[in-house]
Formats: structure tokens, sequence, C-alpha cells
């Protein structure tokens, strides 16, 4: 029936949600009426609550291309893209960044985007989970390219790898 229960401890939670594979995104969550989507939620022990709706769309945006390692050049395999929010707002939240490899052709595909403007950048080095820091999703926005996706939108953009920032 689609129905759920869930034991949590106290504290300040953000409800997540492990997605099917495709092109599914989160559209929204509601906790008694009120939109949760991306704000934590304060629980206190014994607190009970209902209603949470989870609105899950399969018309999340999709990205695809290929990664060269100049313009007009060789294909790069292994090399990472990183699609994020144009937004600062949205930068810092999980469900709007991506990060996806190319494969052995310099493919990548990048689904279930949430509808909105994005930056997507191809890095020769990438620390995995560095993409969950805004201030790297800042230093890296100069390599991205601008990309508007509608719900449902598939597009194609064909990217020049650079040079990651350092790490520490």
């Amino acid at each position: 029936d689609l129905t759920f229960t869930q034991t949590v401890a106290e504290g300040s939670m953000r409800f997540t949600v492990n997605l099917p594979t495709g092109n599914f995104y989160v559209k929204s969550i509601r906790m008694e009426g009120r939109d949760v989507t991306d704000q934590a939620v304060e629980f206190k022990n014994n607190d009970r609550f209902h209603g949470v709706e989870v609105v899950i769309s399969s018309q999340g945006g999709q990205l695809s291309g290929v990664v060269r390692k100049e313009e007009g050049g060789e294909v790069l395999r292994g090399a990472t893209v990183v699609v994020f929010p144009s937004d600062p707002e949205r930068q810092s939240k999980s469900r709007f960044v991506k990060t996806v490899q190319t494969d052995q052709q310099g493919s990548f595909d990048a689904k279930g985007l949430v509808p909105g403007e994005y930056l997507v950048c191809a890095l020769l080095t990438h620390e995995a989970g560095a993409e969950t820091d805004v201030s790297y999703l800042q230093e890296i926005e100069k390599l991205g390219k601008r990309v508007e996706l509608a719900a449902g939108a598939a597009k194609t953009e064909n990217l020049v790898a650079a040079a990651g920032p350092a790490t520490e």
C-alpha cells in the first residue's frame, strides 16, 4: 500500500530517499502538510509523526555526452563529470548534485536530475565526495558549462576535461 513506518533518534535530521535505478528524482517531501524537502526536521524523543508524503517523479532531466582531452581530440575514459546547480542556494543540497564517470568511449550519462539550471564540467582529477563541499563547487564553477533541464528533458553536452582543483 506504499505506506511506511520509521523509528528515528532524537535530533535534527533530513529525509533522504533511495531511488530506483532510472530517471527518478525526489519531487517533494511533505510532513503533516509542511514542505520539508530540503529542510532539517527536529525530532524529540518519543515524538510521533504521521502524514509523511514522498513524491517521486520518473521525469528527471538527463544529461549525456562525450568528454575529450582537448577540443576535437581523443576521447577520455575515466574522467569525472560533475553536474551541480548554478544557484548557490541549491549547491548544498545533495539531491541536486551528481557525479558520473566516463566509460571506455568517453561517454557519460547523468540521469534523475531535478529540473533546473545546472553547471556541468569534466575533471581529470576529482576526489570522491569533494562535490559535497560547497566551496569545492564554487571553485569549479568557472569550468562549468550552463545547461537548463526541464522535467523529462534529455540534452547532450560534449565537454573538454580540465584539471580539478588541488585537494589538501
